[in-house]
């Protein structure tokens, strides 16, 4: 479930740290065992971050105009 809910944060054009937390306590073994899962499938994540272009409306009209 979390990995879904934070899938349009995860990937895509930021740069993106997640730290996960586990206990030795054998009563929440599942937890994090699940959690140990979900950390080894946000590893796998690929992100191109680049710097957002911000263009003044003249230029923008110009660039749109172009692929017209």
């Amino acid at each position: 479930k979390l990995t879904r809910i934070l899938q349009p944060s995860l990937g895509g054009n930021a740069k993106t740290a997640i730290i996960c937390n586990i206990t030795p306590a054998a009563i929440h073994a599942d937890e994090s065992h699940s959690t140990l899962r979900f950390a080894g499938r946000a590893k796998s994540v690929v992100n191109n971050a680049t710097v957002n272009e911000v263009l003044s409306d003249a230029a923008l009209l110009k660039r749109q105009q172009k692929e017209i």
